[in-house]
This record gives C-alpha cells, sequence and structure tokens, in this order.
C-alpha cells in the first residue's frame, strides 16, 4: 500500500492544531473558573453628590451586596479593588452564619487623601489610602484582605438585635480566628507574619513578668477626646458633643500615643487579640469547624455573656475554657 505522506501530514497538523485549541480551551476553562476577576458579580456605578463620593454597588449571585466609594483619582482603584473585596466576603462567610442569611457589610472607601474625613451618617464605611496613582497599590490589596477580613466580622457582629453585650474576648477572638481563615486561605505567607509579630509581642509581654488583665475581664480601651475629633468631620464633633457617642457611620483609627493615660499599655492590649485568637483556635480543635459555626452562630443569636459562654461548651461539648479565661 503506497502511503500519501502529503496527506498524513496535513492530518496530523490539523491533530495538532485541534489538540492545542482543546488545550488553549481547556486552559481558558480553568482561567475563568479559578481566577480572581471571573465574575460571580454585578456592579453598577452611582456618580458622586453633593454629600458623598461617587461609588460602585456590587450585588454577589450568593446574595450580599456592598458599596465601594471613591474619590476622582481613585476610580480605576476601587474597581480593581471590587474582585479582592468579592473573594475576602466569601471567605468570612464560609465560616460566619450570617442572621436570616443577609449579611451586611460595611463599605469601603478608598481615597489618596489621609486627612480625608469620613460622611457622619449613612452606612458605616471603612477608609483604604491608596497611593497617587490610578491602580490599586499593593499596600491597599494587602489592607483590604487584612483589615476587611477582621473588621467586617465586627460589621456582621453588630447585626445580631441587641448584642452590643458580648464579652470582648468573645468579639476580637472571633474577628481574629476568622481573620486567619480568610487570609491563610487568600495571603497565607503575609498572614504567617502577623501571627508571628502577634506571638512575639505575646512573649515580649510575658517577658515583662508583670500581672495583667485576664482575658474575662478585658475591657475597652480608651482613647484621648482629640484623637477622636480630629477624625470626625465638623458635624461629626456636633453629633459626639450632643450624643456623648461617634456618630454611626463613622469609623476610626488609633495609633499608640492616641491611648488614654491608663490605657496607653499597647503591648498587653496587642496581646489579648492572639489569646482570645488561641481560644477561638482551642475551641475549633475539641469540637470540629461544622459544630464551631453552629455553636458560634448560637451564641450570637443568644447574646450570650462571658459566664454563659463558658457554661454553653461545658453542656454541649464538655469543654472547659475557664482557664484560657483567667491568663
Amino acid at each position: 500500500m503506497k502511503i500519501n505522506y502529503l496527506l498524513l501530514t496535513k492530518l496530523s497538523i490539523l491533530l495538532f492544531t485541534y489538540n492545542r485549541i482543546k488545550l488553549v480551551f481547556a486552559i481558558l476553562c480553568l482561567f475563568l473558573k479559578f481566577n480572581l476577576y471571573s465574575q460571580d458579580y454585578k456592579f453598577s456605578k452611582s456618580d458622586a453628590d453633593a454629600k458623598d463620593l461617587a461609588y460602585y454597588k456590587v450585588v454577589v449571585n450568593t446574595g450580599f451586596e456592598y458599596k465601594v466609594y471613591f474619590d476622582v483619582k481613585n476610580e480605576t482603584a476601587a474597581f480593581q479593588a471590587i474582585p479582592h473585596l468579592n473573594k475576602t466576603y466569601k471567605e468570612i462567610l464560609k465560616v460566619f452564619k450570617a442572621k436570616e442569611n443577609s449579611p451586611k457589610f460595611a463599605d469601603v472607601v478608598i481615597v489618596s487623601n489621609k486627612d480625608y474625613k469620613l460622611p457622619v451618617l449613612g452606612n458605616k464605611k471603612w477608609k483604604i489610602q491608596n497611593d497617587d496613582s490610578a491602580s490599586l497599590s499593593i499596600k491597599a490589596k494587602d489592607e483590604i484582605y487584612s483589615l476587611m477580613s477582621h473588621e467586617q466580622v465586627h460589621a456582621l457582629q453588630n447585626q445580631f438585635g441587641n448584642c452590643n453585650k458580648l464579652p470582648r474576648w468573645f468579639e476580637e477572638g472571633q474577628a481574629m480566628w476568622i481573620e486567619g481563615k480568610t487570609l491563610s486561605y487568600l495571603t497565607p505567607k503575609k498572614w504567617n507574619i502577623r501571627l508571628n509579630n502577634f506571638k512575639q509581642i505575646k512573649e515580649d509581654e510575658e517577658s515583662k513578668n508583670k500581672k495583667t488583665t485576664a482575658l474575662e475581664n478585658w475591657k475597652g480601651v480608651g482613647f484621648s477626646i482629640e484623637a477622636i475629633k480630629k477624625q470626625l468631620t465638623p458635624e461629626g464633633i456636633k453629633y459626639l458633643e450632643k450624643h456623648g457617642v461617634t456618630p454611626p457611620g463613622v469609623t476610626l483609627s488609633f495609633k499608640p500615643s492616641d491611648f488614654k493615660e491608663e490605657n496607653h499599655d499597647i503591648l498587653s492590649h496587642a496581646s489579648k487579640y492572639f489569646k482570645s485568637y488561641m481560644v477561638f483556635n482551642l475551641i475549633e480543635d475539641k469540637i470540629g469547624i461544622k459544630e464551631f459555626i453552629k455553636w458560634n452562630s448560637h451564641v450570637l443569636n443568644k447574646c450570650y455573656s462571658s459566664n454563659e459562654i463558658v457554661n454553653s461548651l461545658k453542656e454541649e461539648y464538655n469543654l472547659d475554657i475557664n482557664k484560657e479565661l483567667k491568663k
């Protein structure tokens, strides 16, 4: 039989080309499935008005929405922030059961001006400072992951009715634990660095050999009124003076020098974040992640005190965390 080498060559080229097309198609499908920018959400833009910035409203297919505000320099940065925020929030919701399955995240504001002051009223907002370039900076992206994975947990905690009497170790331990779950998946190297920093702080505190407040007695820290007022608009200052509390739409950030004199031990305060995180790690380790998520939601729905939390773990799981809370 005579072999038609020309035909065979053409067939080989076609087969090779076909297989390459299949390979490219397969890679494209994987890219669309796992790529950071694959869209399982819709967004719309609203222009700025006299009282506020322009923003993107993002509606995610799985059932939550949020807004990303931006100044004139940061429209591109805000657009680039959306998929990063989206991934962060989806990781949070894997381990946090929102009330009535309708999570309400605080909004995000991306601005270049470090002195920008948040509006007084409206939904709570968190400020992310970007540099002066049009794109989202690496620093701003890292802050989205670290800040939002922690602070948005507090936004979700606040949705449980009048549950504003949770012990501090639970509020911060839960936020730290979920932050750890989120960052260990999205940015594992940076989470390990952050965790090691907290461990070092704890060791430094213990090396001082001084008595510190136990976790079960951990209260909020105080800041100077000047440190608070400098972050408020004139309307915000009026609201603070009239009501004695900061406006509902405002979030604040502080540095060690902003602490009141009696709360100036930043070392001890930071150490408690790590200790409370370790309590949550212990609970998860002993009862398993599925039971943990269920128990966690139960505590929020019942708005338990510290003693009630301890008793619920004893009764339901035969787990005693008293020793850890005395540290």
